[in-house]
């Protein structure tokens, strides 16, 4: 997205300012409720197991999510910018 857009400066400051955190806050609560299902799965004995390409689909499918609600604030920069 960001190559196809050709943002300048400003604008992919912005939208990187503004995409990062949203991302890196949903991987993280991601990686917070493996944690606990692992966790309760091993308290109670039993064996879970969550395929990678599951978890990579699943990052990948937020990532987009995050893109798409940036899409605007992005045309919003570019708006600026010109």
């Amino acid at each position: 997205m960001i190559t196809e857009k050709r943002l300048g400066e400003q604008a992919l400051r912005t939208f990187k300012e503004g995409y990062e955190y949203p991302l890196l806050y949903g991987l993280f609560k991601q990686t917070l409720a493996e944690e606990v299902r692992e966790r309760e799965a091993d308290e109670e004995g039993r064996r879970i197991e969550v395929p990678d390409d599951y978890v990579k689909g699943e990052k990948a499918r937020l990532a987009v999510g995050v893109l798409m609600a940036k899409e605007p604030d992005v045309s919003l920069a570019e708006a600026a910018e010109a």
